[in-house]
C-alpha cells in the first residue's frame, strides 16, 4: 500500500488523552516514529492499519508496558509517560489486552477480582462484579468456572469485564473482535458502544477495518509505525484508499 496523504482534522480537540510525538524501539530499531493522537472525553476513537504497523506497540506504551524512546503520553491532564503499569491503571485507564489475556487456571470470578487488584474498597468491589454480571449474564453460571475452559465469546466477555473492574475513565481495547465469529464481533461491538454510553472514553486497535471505522467518532490510520490518515469515521471510511486496503472494495 502507497502512503496515504495525512489529514488533518479542522475541529477543536477537547482530548483528554494526548500522545505527542510519541517514538518506541527494539533495540536499535524504531518502530514506532514520532507519533501524534489525541482521543476526545467520551467518545469512540480508532486506531487500523495492517499487522505489524505498530497498534499493539501502541497500546502497550500508553499503558507502561513498553518504556517510550520520546515523546510524551498525557491522560485528562496527567503525564503517564514513565509509570509503571499499576500506577497508569490508577489514573483510571485499563487495559483489554489483544488475545484476551486471562489466567486460565483461575476462576471467571478470580479473574474479575484481579481486574481490581488497583482498589482496596472490597464492598464496591462486590457492587462493580454484580454490575459486570448485569452486563454479561453469561459470565454468572461461569462463575466458577476455569476461565480457560470458556468458549471464545465468552473469553472475551470476561477480558472485557475484568478490565472493567477497575472503573476506569479510559478503556484501551486491544483487538477484541480476534477469532470471533461474524455473529460475536456484532455482539462485542454493541458491547463497545454501551460502555462508550456510560461515559467512557475508548481507544479502539482492531484488524477489523470495517468494525473499528463503524464504531468511531474518530478515526487514525497507521502505517509502519507513522500516522498516515486520519478523520472522523464516516469520512475515512468514504476514502477510496481505505476503502482499496482495508474494506476490499
Amino acid at each position: 500500500m502507497t502512503p496515504l496523504s495525512r489529514h488533518i482534522w479542522e475541529g477543536a480537540k477537547k482530548s483528554v488523552l494526548k500522545i505527542t510525538g510519541m517514538s518506541f524501539k527494539y533495540g536499535k530499531v524504531e518502530v514506532l516514529h514520532g507519533i501524534s493522537i489525541n482521543a476526545e472525553k467520551g467518545k469512540i476513537t480508532s486506531l487500523i492499519g495492517a499487522n505489524g504497523a505498530g497498534k499493539t506497540t501502541t497500546m502497550k506504551a500508553i499503558m507502561g508496558l513498553m518504556p517510550i524512546s520520546g515523546g510524551t503520553i498525557e491522560w485528562d491532564g496527567t503525564t503517564l509517560s514513565g509509570k509503571d503499569p499499576s500506577d497508569v491503571a490508577k489514573c483510571g485507564v485499563a487495559l483489554c489486552p489483544e488475545g484476551r489475556q486471562l489466567f486460565p487456571n483461575m476462576s471467571v470470578y478470580e479473574n474479575l477480582l484481579m481486574g481490581a487488584y488497583t482498589r482496596k474498597d472490597k464492598e464496591e468491589i462486590k457492587e462493580t462484579i454484580e454490575s459486570v454480571y448485569q452486563w454479561f449474564p453469561r459470565l454468572v453460571d461461569r462463575r466458577n468456572q476455569m476461565a480457560g475452559t470458556l468458549s471464545g465469546g465468552e473469553q472475551e466477555m470476561l477480558a472485557i469485564s475484568r478490565a472493567l473492574m477497575s472503573k476506569p475513565s479510559l478503556m484501551l481495547m486491544d483487538e477484541p473482535s480476534w477469532g470471533l465469529a461474524p455473529i460475536l464481533v456484532e455482539e462485542v461491538g454493541e458491547i463497545i458502544k454501551s460502555i462508550n454510553a456510560q461515559g467512557t472514553t475508548v481507544l479502539l486497535v482492531e484488524q477489523n477495518a470495517q468494525m473499528a471505522l463503524d464504531l468511531a467518532d474518530y478515526v487514525y490510520v497507521l502505517e509502519t509505525g507513522k500516522i498516515v490518515l486520519e478523520g472522523a469515521g464516516a469520512e475515512v471510511s468514504a476514502n477510496e484508499e481505505i476503502q482499496q486496503a482495508y474494506l476490499g472494495v
